[in-house]
Protein backbone atom coordinates (compact mmCIF):
# COMPACT_ATOMS: atom_id res chain seq x y z
CA UNK A 1 0.00 0.00 0.00
CA UNK A 2 2.61 2.06 0.73
CA UNK A 3 4.33 1.83 -2.93
CA UNK A 4 0.43 2.87 -4.31
CA UNK A 5 0.59 6.08 -2.54
CA UNK A 6 4.13 6.87 -2.72
CA UNK A 7 3.40 6.40 -6.26
CA UNK A 8 0.03 8.53 -6.47
CA UNK A 9 2.05 11.41 -4.58
CA UNK A 10 5.12 11.16 -7.36
CA UNK A 11 2.48 11.55 -10.36
CA UNK A 12 0.70 14.56 -8.61
CA UNK A 13 4.27 16.15 -8.11
CA UNK A 14 5.18 15.76 -11.51
CA UNK A 15 1.52 17.45 -13.19
CA UNK A 16 1.52 19.98 -11.20
CA UNK A 17 -1.91 18.83 -9.09
CA UNK A 18 -2.81 21.23 -6.35
CA UNK A 19 -1.57 20.48 -2.93
CA UNK A 20 -4.41 18.80 -1.82
CA UNK A 21 -5.93 16.91 -4.80
CA UNK A 22 -9.04 15.28 -4.58
CA UNK A 23 -9.36 11.16 -5.41
CA UNK A 24 -12.24 9.09 -5.58
CA UNK A 25 -11.56 4.92 -5.17
CA UNK A 26 -13.64 2.99 -6.91
CA UNK A 27 -13.90 -0.90 -5.74
CA UNK A 28 -15.57 -3.72 -5.92
CA UNK A 29 -17.27 -5.53 -2.59
CA UNK A 30 -16.15 -8.43 -3.56
CA UNK A 31 -15.87 -9.22 0.31
CA UNK A 32 -15.34 -7.52 4.13
CA UNK A 33 -11.55 -7.79 3.89
CA UNK A 34 -11.45 -6.39 0.65
CA UNK A 35 -13.69 -3.49 1.62
CA UNK A 36 -11.32 -2.89 4.78
CA UNK A 37 -8.34 -2.70 2.54
CA UNK A 38 -9.57 -0.09 0.45
CA UNK A 39 -10.43 1.25 3.52
CA UNK A 40 -7.30 1.40 4.66
CA UNK A 41 -6.11 2.92 1.63
CA UNK A 42 -8.21 5.88 1.89
CA UNK A 43 -7.37 6.53 5.13
CA UNK A 44 -3.46 6.34 4.50
CA UNK A 45 -4.10 8.97 1.54
CA UNK A 46 -6.23 11.33 3.57
CA UNK A 47 -3.51 11.24 6.61
CA UNK A 48 -0.59 12.01 4.17
CA UNK A 49 -2.67 14.84 2.93
CA UNK A 50 -4.65 13.73 0.09
CA UNK A 51 -8.50 14.49 -0.03
CA UNK A 52 -9.92 11.17 -0.24
CA UNK A 53 -13.53 9.76 -0.64
CA UNK A 54 -14.75 6.42 -0.83
CA UNK A 55 -18.39 5.27 -0.62
CA UNK A 56 -17.85 3.81 3.25
CA UNK A 57 -17.45 7.17 4.89
CA UNK A 58 -21.49 7.83 3.99
CA UNK A 59 -23.00 4.56 4.30
CA UNK A 60 -24.67 5.84 7.69
CA UNK A 61 -26.00 9.13 6.30
CA UNK A 62 -26.47 7.99 2.45
CA UNK A 63 -26.21 10.65 -0.16
CA UNK A 64 -29.80 12.23 -0.71
CA UNK A 65 -28.69 12.52 -4.38
CA UNK A 66 -28.31 8.63 -4.76
CA UNK A 67 -25.46 6.87 -4.92
CA UNK A 68 -25.02 6.53 -9.03
CA UNK A 69 -25.18 10.59 -8.91
CA UNK A 70 -23.17 10.70 -5.89
CA UNK A 71 -20.47 8.98 -7.84
CA UNK A 72 -20.76 10.61 -11.11
CA UNK A 73 -20.17 14.20 -9.24
CA UNK A 74 -17.11 12.75 -7.07
CA UNK A 75 -15.59 11.55 -10.47
CA UNK A 76 -16.11 15.12 -12.01
CA UNK A 77 -14.64 16.90 -8.88
CA UNK A 78 -11.66 14.66 -8.34
CA UNK A 79 -7.69 14.84 -10.00
CA UNK A 80 -7.54 11.58 -10.16
CA UNK A 81 -9.84 8.19 -10.01
CA UNK A 82 -8.51 4.75 -8.51
CA UNK A 83 -9.46 1.79 -9.02
CA UNK A 84 -8.95 -1.11 -6.94
CA UNK A 85 -9.33 -4.30 -8.63
CA UNK A 86 -9.97 -7.75 -7.50
CA UNK A 87 -9.32 -10.70 -9.87
CA UNK A 88 -13.38 -10.77 -10.32
CA UNK A 89 -13.62 -6.88 -11.01
CA UNK A 90 -11.34 -7.26 -13.40
CA UNK A 91 -12.49 -9.66 -15.74
CA UNK A 92 -16.32 -8.19 -14.87
CA UNK A 93 -14.49 -5.00 -16.19
CA UNK A 94 -13.22 -6.54 -18.87
CA UNK A 95 -16.42 -8.64 -20.01
CA UNK A 96 -14.61 -11.84 -19.17
CA UNK A 97 -17.54 -12.91 -17.14
CA UNK A 98 -20.65 -14.73 -17.23
CA UNK A 99 -23.24 -12.55 -18.46
CA UNK A 100 -25.58 -12.54 -16.06
CA UNK A 101 -23.07 -11.53 -12.88
CA UNK A 102 -23.34 -7.84 -12.11
CA UNK A 103 -20.51 -5.65 -13.80
CA UNK A 104 -18.97 -2.68 -12.50
CA UNK A 105 -19.71 0.48 -13.94
CA UNK A 106 -17.19 1.44 -16.94
CA UNK A 107 -16.17 5.17 -16.42
CA UNK A 108 -13.67 7.30 -18.81
CA UNK A 109 -13.20 10.59 -17.45
CA UNK A 110 -11.05 12.94 -18.97
CA UNK A 111 -7.70 10.93 -18.24
CA UNK A 112 -8.22 10.66 -14.56
CA UNK A 113 -8.92 7.08 -14.41
CA UNK A 114 -5.44 5.20 -12.79
CA UNK A 115 -6.44 1.50 -12.61
CA UNK A 116 -4.03 -0.12 -9.65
Amino acid sequence: MHFLVKSLLKSIQMNSIPISPKVIISYSHDSREHKDRVLQLADQLREDGIDCNIHQYYESDPPPQGWPRWANDEIDAANFVLIVCTELYNRRFRSHENKTMAKPFKWTYKGKVLAI
